[in-house]
């Protein structure tokens, strides 16, 4: 899929020593943006949504952790890969539906595929930019030393 120009990709020892992992978008809420201090106009809403993400390991599904990530955060991350990386997927449009419900149902599924894709990569996969938005190093020890399969 990918073909690295100039891998950011994490020391050697420790891509090496990283599990071979999951991730899902299990779930949504709409967030009510003028509660979180959003300084949006009058005229946008301000309302977004928060996509929990279940990472697993691919060995042990029962050694998992959730973590929770804004559309935009996904779309950093797509930006900071596309810099480095060529053959990504596309993320699913921002612009799906009428409502935001619609549109946060419509991006669970394709924010799944899209993370699976990139997981699948045997590169991608070895990114810190990766490693950080789904915060593998803070689960080390969830998934003990080593991580070979």
């Amino acid at each position: 899929m990918s073909e690295a120009a100039a891998p950011s990709a994490a020391p050697a020892e420790e891509a090496k020593s990283r599990p071979r992992i999951s991730a899902e978008v299990v779930a949504w809420e709409i967030v009510d943006g003028k509660a979180e201090g959003s300084s949006k106009s009058l005229f946008f809403s301000t309302d977004f949504a928060i996509f929990t993400i279940k990472i697993a390991s691919s060995s042990d599904g029962y050694n998992s952790y959730r973590v929770k990530r804004r559309y935009r955060q996904f779309d950093t991350l797509h930006t900071t890969l596309r810099a480095t990386y060529r053959g990504l997927p596309e993320l699913p449009s921002k612009v799906s539906g009428k409502d935001d419900e619609t549109r946060a149902a419509a991006r669970k599924e394709g924010l799944t595929a899209y993370l699976r894709t990139i997981l699948a990569d045997p590169v991608v996969s070895k990114s810190d930019d990766l490693a950080i938005f789904l915060e593998l190093h803070s689960s080390q020890e969830l998934y003990g030393p080593t991580g070979s399969d």
